[in-house]
């Protein structure tokens, strides 16, 4: 049995030549999916910074509130009371 080497070497450099091309276009294919979930992750990452961002922006906003509601209530103490020494002195 004679095998014909003319035609089953350029098949076979032929086969290698596709199979490579597909090894590497998986690897292109596999790199973009990588990117695509390093996007996906960095932004998914920055809405949770600019969550806790305006949580934080939150928080300060109604501490600030609390603040001056309790300087307004020492105020208002300090007045009551110099009003109430006034009233005695008189």
């Amino acid at each position: 049995m004679m095998i014909n080497v003319t035609t089953t070497v350029p098949m076979v450099e032929q086969f290698r030549c596709s199979l490579e091309k597909k090894k590497k276009k998986e690897k292109k294919e596999k790199k973009k999916t990588m990117v695509m979930m390093m996007m996906m992750v960095m932004m998914m990452k920055k809405k949770m910074k600019m969550k806790m961002k305006t949580k934080m922006k939150m928080k300060m906003k109604t501490k600030m509130k609390m603040k001056m509601k309790m300087k307004k209530k020492k105020e208002e103490e300090v007045f009551i009371h110099m009003n109430e020494e006034s009233c005695t002195r008189q």
